[in-house]
């Protein structure tokens, strides 16, 4: 039942749509906007993903994750407020930080001037001073995990995600859990060439992941680039392009090769001497008459504007009622704020129709592979005609902005159903059930591998109008005519997870995501499948990404044993069945599926 997430004494809050709301997505888990029902503040609150519940090794790197950040308190460090459990699920509660990632920044607006690039580089590196004095290394420097806030005039840098912190105390014994996990950790594209080698790394690791996120500040791109055996490659033996920042002045350039110095003991070897040079560099920069005459104006403006919402940046589409998208959608009615972007109605001068536009995050275009990915699932879908299986009409991306045309739906979310019903009886669920179950099999048998199953992402939809007041507390058998429509590319939700944090359950185990090359969706589909018909019934899972929903299922008493039975069969993907249709017929098979409430169902009627 749709009820408020709840982490001890912190909720989960909701998009406009009443998803929850994401702010990025890692390996590990899920970080959500949520509010602290004692303090009353917003946080940022990061929850373990469920499939490393059962490892003690994983649990044993979250919960260091936290103490390594909490020991931390500096104004360039994301400062970590509360540790516990709820229930099987571990999770943190961190300061909230309303603001956008470097690598947003640079991906929404190009590279930025040496004076701006300093200054964020000079900023990091008190935050790696402060951790230094903890003995702690972060691992994972790089623009993602780098937030961008302003503090009265200023633009401040926060250092965010100490989820790889590692402590450089010789004997710590929480340091195993990272040495018995195996193998490399980071991120390939800013990783120092010892840690791509698993040697013993210190603070100046993090000096040479700085640099490269330097590099990326100034190009607007990492200095290697290929298959990420390529890059690792590059990173152990291949100097830097410099050429392609000839136009660098002197000063900023001879940091920058101290930074990716391949040999840890030629480059700076404490944040402290890394900021003085940076500040030199700062100095230098502003004197420099050659340097100051060719990027000042463009310093001022990225001061200027670096955080500026989209709607005050000039030469931007306008997207409010009235404008004609694209010389053929105009805007009937604003819908909201999503986790991918901004949802409105309106209608299809060719089609001559209504349609729903998503108008996905202004950094999406800034992301070339995204979109380039965006376009592949879209041109799949495009010819898809299915009544399950909700219409995706185009991808067009117009004057800094990219949206999506899709079916437009008359009726409601099964969210909403949902939050007037509170739960369903058995013959009410089955319905719906099994018209998803149909738009699945049809899914599978295409190939696709990108249908999202959250309840704000399954619509409920009425060829005829109706008034939905009314429908929404309405036995199904009143209903008329009906189609339940699900939502096919969850690509554009995994988009959206590196947009503001860098890194579900969104009340039905969130979506099946989108399918690995290779790999069989028909287990994960059927498993999300039987979260919706638990979810229907009255049933909550945890609230976390999926994964391991099966090994934590509590019998619902409204259910008969053979019917909890075949539902913990669905959600159990090595025991799941052939096809969502026959899940769906072994529950309309049971006899005395639903063992009480019909009574009080029928007398609803």
């Amino acid at each position: 039942m749709p009820e408020a997430i709840l982490f001890d004494h912190y909720e989960v809050l909701t998009r406009d749509d009443g998803s929850a709301y994401e702010l990025g997505r890692g390996a590990m888990g899920i970080t959500y906007k949520a509010f602290d029902t004692s303090l009353r503040i917003t946080v940022a609150l990061k929850v373990i993903n469920a499939t490393y519940l059962n490892s003690e090794v994983a649990r044993q790197r979250f919960v260091r994750e936290a103490r390594s950040a909490a020991k931390l308190r500096h104004r360039h460090v994301a400062s970590v407020f509360h540790l516990g459990t709820e229930g099987d699920t571990w999770f943190y509660a961190m300061e909230f930080i309303d603001g956008e990632t470097v690598e947003a920044a640079i991906k929404r607006q190009g590279p930025l001037g040496p004076a701006m690039a300093l200054t964020i580089t000079a900023q990091v590196a008190r935050a790696l001073n402060a951790a230094t004095l903890h003995g702690l290394v972060h691992r994972d420097i790089k623009p993602a995990n780098l937030m961008l806030v302003r503090e009265d005039d200023e633009i401040v840098a926060k250092v965010i995600d100490f989820g790889l912190a590692k402590t450089s105390v010789t004997g710590d014994p929480e340091d195993a859990a990272t040495l018995s996990m195996g193998g490399f950790v980071g991120t390939p594209h800013f990783a120092s060439p010892e840690q791509l080698e698993e040697r013993d790394i210190d603070v100046r690791s993090d000096i040479y992941s700085l640099g490269v996120t330097l590099w990326y500040m100034l190009a607007g791109q990492a200095p290697f680039a290929g298959s990420m055996a390529q890059v690792m490659s590059q990173h152990l033996s291949k100097p830097p392009p410099f050429e392609k920042l000839e136009q660098l002045p002197p000063a900023v350039a001879e940091v920058l090769r101290r930074m990716l110095e391949k040999d840890p003991a030629d480059r700076f070897q404490t944040p402290i001497e890394l900021r003085k040079a940076l500040e030199d560099a700062l100095a230098d920069n502003a004197a420099a008459p050659a340097a100051a005459a060719a990027v000042p104006a463009e310093d001022e403006e990225n001061f200027a504007t670096l955080l500026e919402t989209s709607a005050e940046r000039p030469g931007e589409t306008r997207f409010e009622v009235g404008v004609v998208l694209a010389g053929r959608y105009r805007i009937l009615d604003v819908l909201g704020k999503t986790n991918a972007g901004r949802a409105f109605r309106a209608f299809d001068g060719e089609r001559q129709g209504d349609v729903r536009i998503l108008v996905l995050h202004p950094e999406f275009l800034g992301d070339a592979a995204g979109c380039t990915g965006l376009e592949r699932e879209v041109e799949k879908l495009k010819p898809v005609q299915h009544p399950n299986l909700l219409g995706v009409y185009d991808f067009e991306t117009i004057e800094q902005a990219s949206f999506l045309a899709l079916e437009w739906t008359n009726g409601f979310s099964l969210l909403e159903l949902l939050r007037a019903r509170r739960e369903l009886a058995a013959d009410e669920a089955l319905p719906l059930l099994s018209q998803a179950a149909t738009g699945v099999d049809h899914a599978l048998g295409l190939g696709l591998g990108g249908l999202e199953f959250g309840l704000h992402q399954l619509f409920v939809h009425f060829p005829q109008p109706v008034e939905k007041a009314a429908i929404l507390r309405a036995p199904l058998a009143d209903w008329p005519e009906f189609v339940l429509k699900i939502y096919p590319l969850a690509f554009t939700r995994d988009l959206a997870s590196s947009q503001t944090w860098a890194g579900g359950q969104t009340m039905v185990g969130g979506g099946a995501g989108v399918k690995p090359e290779g790999v069989d969706a028909r287990p994960r589909y059927i498993q999300a499948l039987a979260t919706l018909g638990y979810e229907l019934l009255g049933g909550t899972l945890a609230a976390v990404a999926g994964g391991a929903a099966g090994a934590r299922y509590t019998p619902l008493s409204t259910l008969s044993e053979e019917g909890n039975e075949v539902l913990r069969r669905a959600l159990d993907p090595a025991r799941s069945f052939p096809s969502a249709e026959e899940f769906c017929t072994a529950l309309r098979q049971l006899d005395g599926l639903q063992i009480r409430r019909l009574d009080s169902h029928a007398g609803s009627a």
